[in-house]
This record gives structure tokens, sequence and C-alpha cells, in this order.
């Protein structure tokens, strides 16, 4: 009895980990997302005059202040034979990286480099009972080596979608409002929609089969 249990445990554990697995390898941005990439920037602007065999580090970050911050997806993307990813730093949460953003606890849908494709996709969430973030501050952070000098600027985002504590993408903020907007637009789930419904799914589980196996436990003792 408490064999089938372990082995039912282990299936519906796993489970939200596979939901998560699908959602970081298959969910981008939605076509009915308003874009925030306004709200988002990299500095330096351009490594345009930076030395052959010279390092830069990049910082992504939030331009200005927004409300209820609760999760990030951006990408970003560069001419790799201009330059090549030596690190990065993913600046979540703010107990960790003062300068970063988020709160603790938070979770890390995508963190994937592809130096040879001149890619860097993260993607990051707080989860409950995480307070929403408030504020400014870096998303991330990539350290380059300059190949190849350019008179183009060989760094580009080219997604980004930021969302709040109910999963709804964050839009700019018009300068007469004392709010953030937020779209309307809720037929295709949010990538942060995704996640802490699989969170969800998985804490309920684990309280689930935990007195599950609790009762076993009671009714069938097990003796070594």
């Amino acid at each position: 009895m408490l064999r089938k249990i372990h082995v039912v445990a282990i299936v519906f554990l796993m489970l939200p980990l596979f939901l998560l697995f699908g959602i970081s390898n298959g969910f981008g941005l939605g076509n009915n997302e308003i874009d925030s990439s306004s709200m988002v920037c990299f500095t330096p602007d351009s490594i345009v005059g930076v030395d052959v065999g010279e390092t830069v580090t990049v910082s992504v970050i939030l331009s200005e202040d927004v409300v209820n911050l609760y999760g990030f997806d951006i990408e970003l993307k560069w001419d790799p034979a201009t330059l090549e990813c030596v690190s990065h730093v993913v600046m979540a949460p703010v107990e960790s990286y003062s300068q970063g953003v988020l709160h603790d606890p938070t979770f890390s849908l995508k963190d994937e480099v592809d130096s040879s494709a001149g890619t860097c996709w993260i993607a990051c969430s707080s989860m409950p009972p995480a307070e929403p973030f408030s504020g400014n501050g870096v998303f991330f952070t990539i350290t380059f080596k300059v190949l190849s000098t350019s008179n183009e600027n060989p760094i580009q985002l080219v997604n980004v979608t930021l969302s709040d504590d109910a999963g709804q993408p964050i839009v700019h903020q018009n300068p007469d409002e004392s709010s953030v907007e937020t779209s309307d637009q809720s037929d295709t789930p949010s990538l942060v929609q995704k996640a802490r419904r699989a969170y969800g799914f998985h804490v309920w589980w684990q309280n689930a089969l935990d007195d599950m196996y609790a009762h076993a436990r009671a009714d069938h003792p097990w003796n070594p």
C-alpha cells in the first residue's frame, strides 16, 4: 500500500515539472500581448568603439518605475561574429540582488544563452507568498568579449513582456495617469499565469499526498 502511494506521489509531483518544462520551451510572447519594450532598455545603449579583445557588461534594466511587477520574459540578441557571451547574471530576487527586481521566492522559467546563435532568453516570476515588486531595477546583466568592431550596435532587444501579480501584461505608463495600465486581452494565458497555475497544482497535490501518506502510515505501520 505504501509503495503504491509512493509511486503515485512521484508521478503527481513530477507532473508540474513537465508542465513548466512545456511552458518554458513552448510559450513566448503571445500575438495579442501589448509591447512593454519602451519600459525596458539596456545600458550602455551602444558598444560601438569598444576595442577588440576587451569585455563589456551590458545591463538590461527597467527604465521607469512600475507597480505590481510579478514576472518578466525578455529576449536579447546580438551579432555572434562581433560579440561572444562570457557570462550572465539574473538579478532576481532583490533579497539577493539589491539592484535587481522581483521579491523572493522566485522561479526561473527560462535561463538560456546560445552563444553561437547570439541569443539570450530570460524569464522569471515571483511565486506566492511573494509580494509584487514596485520600482525599477536590473533584470539581468550579460558580459561580452568583443571579437570584431562594427559601426552599428550589434545588440538588440527582440521580445519583452512584463506581468503583474494577476498574470496580466504591464504596458507603458501614460505620463498623465497615476497608475500603470494593464491589458484586458486575456484570451492567451501569459507565461506567468501558466507558471502560477502549475505551481498551485504542485502545492495542492503535495499537500494531498502528504495527508494520504500520513493516513496510510497510521493504518499500516511499517516495521523494518
